[in-house]
């Protein structure tokens, strides 16, 4: 593999919107896909966050090390920014990654997506798009809650912002207090989303192309094509196109490639910056 691959992309203007919620501002009744209760309100907790910048990596520091294969199928994985690890299975349930192997978690049906927040809390979209949230990790009962509107990804950040990618292809933000979700201006055509540390958005679209979010109302186009994105901590990583895994600099504005990697096609990344992938037929690997 070479150290550093280019991407060449023709810059697009993205610039439409519409509700993460479509027409529903609070849990309706319709079919309740995971046989569970609908929700009550989640509430996200203040999170103070240390300083944390994104670090110039030398080429040889992340083209060090291997990828080992870690037992299990999974169809989509998620890393929370205090190191807590989820992921779909092949059969659709959810699995938390504990001392070193997958334990089933709360009982959980026909998921798509997931997310982990810095509680340690799971946020899933299922096959109807609904999302739900399972409210206590380390509950006995059953703690999975509905929360307002439909996606088809979604995300929360370190600060424990949460985002979606509506079922409308838009970005979405989560007000915890009300259960509403308010639409994040000029996106469109999402279908992947990540979080940086301190809750900014990036995304990838139909077409694989990457952006990130800026502070004002403008989304700033990255190079690339990607087939996932993202971010804990620090550097942003993908799956390209071509089923390598990248990490993507931002100094040099160009994404470097993270030797020994093929057919990657979902990634997460863990609290030491190392990701970790899901390869076609549903195999996972890390890198350490």
């Amino acid at each position: 593999m070479k150290s550093i691959q280019k991407i060449k992309l023709a810059v697009i203007a993205i610039v439409i919107f519409a509700s993460c919620n479509e027409n529903e501002v609070t849990p309706d009744n319709s079919s309740d896909v995971m046989g569970l209760q609908q929700s009550k309100q989640v509430v996200a907790y203040p999170l103070p966050l240390p300083e944390v910048k994104v670090d110039k990596i030398g080429k040889q520091e992340k083209q060090a090390g291997s990828w080992i294969n870690i037992s299990g199928c999974g169809r989509d994985i998620a890393i929370g920014s205090t190191g807590d690890i989820a992921m779909v299975g092949c059969n659709r349930k959810i699995y938390r990654y504990i001392n070193n192997t997958w334990q089933v978690d709360h009982p959980s049906q026909n998921v798509n997506s997931l997310t982990v927040d810095p509680w340690g809390r799971i946020y899933i979209t299922n096959s109807s798009n609904e999302i739900w949230v399972d409210t206590d990790p380390n509950s006995n009962t059953n703690p999975w809650q509905r929360i307002a509107g439909h996606a088809i990804d979604i995300e929360a950040s370190a600060n424990g912002d949460l985002y979606c990618a509506g079922t409308n292809n838009k970005v979405f933000k989560y007000n915890y207090y009300n259960n509403t979700w308010t639409e994040v201006p000029g996106s469109s055509s999402v279908v992947r989303i990540s979080a940086d540390y301190y809750g900014t958005p990036v995304i990838s679209n139909t077409q694989g192309r990457v952006w990130k979010y800026d502070a004002g109302s403008s989304w700033q186009h990255l190079a690339g094509i990607a087939s996932d994105i993202a971010v804990n901590r620090a550097n942003l990583h993908a799956t390209g196109s071509n089923g390598k895994v990248y990490w993507y600099d931002f100094f040099a504005n160009n994404w470097v490639e993270i030797g020994g990697a093929q057919n990657a096609i979902k990634i997460a990344v863990n609290i030491d910056d190392n990701p970790w992938v899901i390869v076609a037929g549903g195999a996972i690997f890390k890198r350490q």
